[in-house]
């Protein structure tokens, strides 16, 4: 992404994706404290983060993300 640069942008570019996965009530520990805290930085920072729920799932949420930054004029390519 040499020329993301070029295009101007308000914040930066930072996508969260979390994959949904059974959890046992009898394992949930303080991680969990740490996940929602997190989740709710995000909010209040105005980020917005996306769920999937196996990695096609996230593959393609992925490439939607990259096509709408190509939309707006962003050098996408590795």
């Amino acid at each position: 992404m040499k020329n993301a640069f070029k295009i101007p942008v308000k914040k930066p570019l930072i996508y969260t994706f979390f994959k949904n996965a059974p959890q046992n009530m009898g394992d949930i520990g303080d991680e969990v404290i740490s996940l929602l805290n997190f989740k709710k930085k995000l909010s209040t920072l105005g980020h917005f983060y996306t769920t999937y729920d196996h990695i096609e799932h996230l593959k393609r949420q992925f490439n939607d993300q990259l096509g709408k930054l190509r939309d707006v004029g962003f050098d996408v390519r590795p």
